[in-house]
């Protein structure tokens, strides 16, 4: 089946009328159970403006060889008038169970209503018929809602499970909320699994530009196996005034999850806005790192390996609880503070090897931390060369 329209002429909308307020549809535009089926070229728009619960624009449950190409879903600023504080959970699009072979290529997604809860993009395995080699490429996303604008998960279920998928190629815009003082501050932009989703491997989040403001987390990891985060452009302005962080993992493994060859521009409009690059468990590895962000602990996390890492802004601690080999760490401290930290160590086996370091403008301080019992530690602080 093709289903084809004629660009910005072909126009599907949802209004105050569009359906009962009893017993409605919670998703309106519904592929289910198909097979070998390109659907391209239309606009699906919201344009109520009352208050519905869990609505989705365009839905894929158990079906094989879709293509969706040049489809626009659009949630403007205009919908929804008034109730910004009740969980409405509008979301763009969702491959919810039982896919295979879903490529989403071209498209324009944008939930900017300022609700509370809300997606551009969920590939989810609610009802434990498996996501499987589902591609999301070349989309523009904008979304400004509080939840996650991006979310690859299953539940807790032995048969559920989210694999081969591909996230490449996007621009992404993560707005700050539209309505900060009523739905509160935002939770995380991207969600790769969580604690309790089972059989969630083999993702790929690679060559995508990130525009985002986030308040609390940009990207969240749970349990999840063979996760490349690599060649983004990732662009952060932490816009909370006291705790913002690019990575936080809980997964068990740090090889489980790879931040490789990504360059990072970190900022804020807060003076003291403070935040960490990354925390858990997760492997940094040959990235470019630059922030003008005041660090409250800077990388946490067990391997930091050849990144070029640029700090403007303190720090206080750089590295903490972690194998830190091979890096170029730049140091340039302008403002408030007199001193920058390297920290190694916490209750674990760790080294400090064959780091290049520069402060300038400082006192530099490597300090091993002994508020634990620390097994052992290797030091080879030799290329610590430089005092401008």
């Amino acid at each position: 089946v093709n289903l084809v329209g004629d660009g910005a002429d072909t126009v599907l909308f949802t209004d105050n009328d569009y359906r009962d307020k009893e017993g409605y549809a919670e998703f309106f535009f519904e592929v289910w159970g198909a097979n070998h089926t390109f659907i391209a070229n239309f606009q699906i728009e919201a344009r109520e403006v009352d208050l519905y619960h869990y609505m989705r624009q365009f839905v894929v449950l158990y079906s094989e060889q879709v293509y969706l190409y040049q489809v626009n879903l659009l949630i403007p600023q205009s919908t929804y008038s008034s109730y910004y504080f009740e969980d409405k959970q509008y979301s763009n699009f969702c491959c919810y169970t039982g896919n295979k072979f879903v490529t989403v290529d071209g498209c324009k997604m944008e939930q900017m209503s300022g609700t509370y809860r809300g997606a551009n993009v969920g590939v989810l395995d609610i009802w434990s018929g498996g996501e499987e080699n589902i591609t999301i490429m070349n989309c523009d996303f904008y979304g400004n809602a509080r939840d996650e604008q991006f979310g690859f998960f299953s539940k807790d279920d032995e048969n559920a499970s989210v694999k081969h998928i591909n996230f490449i190629n996007n621009t992404i815009h993560s707005v700050q909320l539209k309505y900060p003082d009523i739905i509160g501050t935002r939770t995380m932009c991207f969600s790769v699994a969580y604690a309790d989703s089972k059989n969630v491997e083999n993702i790929r989040i690679a060559g995508n530009h990130f525009i985002c403001e986030t308040d609390s987390k940009f990207m969240t990891f749970g349990t999840v196996k063979n996760c490349v985060v690599e060649n983004n452009i990732i662009e952060v302005k932490c816009t909370y005034q006291t705790w913002s962080m690019v990575f936080d993992s809980s997964n068990e493994n740090a090889e489980d999850i790879l931040i490789q060859k990504n360059q990072f521009f970190l900022t804020s409009d807060y003076g003291i806005g403070k935040g960490n690059l990354t925390g858990g468990n997760l492997t940094l590895k040959e990235n470019r790192i630059f922030s003008d962000v005041e660090l409250a602990f800077g990388i946490l996390g067990p391997e930091i390996h050849g990144n070029e890492i640029i700090f403007l802004k303190n720090m206080s601690k750089l590295a903490s609880n972690a194998n830190c080999t091979d890096n170029k760490i730049y140091l340039y401290d302008f403002e408030k503070y007199n001193e920058s930290v390297v920290f190694v160590g916490v209750n674990k086996v760790c080294s400090f090897d064959n780091n290049f370091i520069v402060a300038s403008k400082t006192e530099l301080r490597l300090i091993i931390d002994v508020s634990v019992i620390i097994n052992e530690i290797f030091l080879k602080p030799d290329k610590i060369t430089e005092y401008i």
